[in-house]
């Protein structure tokens, strides 16, 4: 499926990054995969998967699960886990949500990032043996 430039133009209409809500600008402002492409969609980019950030945060993100980096990132503050999950839940589902659905879905993702992770660790100890 291919993103429609209507679909692109809507995501750039964020004015802040949706990480660490720094201002957005011509020189910082970048597109991110909110899951990396090795992780998920099967290698496509489709329009629920992408978000914008700004350089330092996606740089900084990199691969990793959109989880971990809110684990680790000094500026990804509970307020703005929160705000990213909602937006990016009603991005998703395609309608407003509840803060209930919003709490659910946090779990979910802090769950789905460390089963990622302990799946990468099983495969590590399976090559090393």
């Amino acid at each position: 499926m291919q993103i429609t430039v209507e679909q692109l133009e809507s995501l750039l209409t964020n004015h802040s990054c949706c990480y660490c809500s720094e201002p957005l600008t011509n020189e910082n402002a970048t597109v991110d995969h909110v899951f990396s492409l090795s992780q998920s969609y099967g290698g496509v980019n489709i329009i629920e998967n992408l978000t914008q950030s700004c350089r330092s945060c996606n740089g900084s993100k990199g691969k990793d699960h959109v989880a971990d980096f809110y684990r680790r990132s000094d500026k990804f503050t509970p307020a703005l886990w929160t705000s990213f999950v909602r937006s990016y839940t009603e991005r998703l589902i395609g309608r407003k949500v509840t803060d209930i659905e919003v709490e659910q879905m946090k779990r979910n993702l802090m769950d789905e990032a460390d089963e990622l992770r302990r799946n990468a660790e099983r495969k590590e100890l399976v090559a090393n043996e």
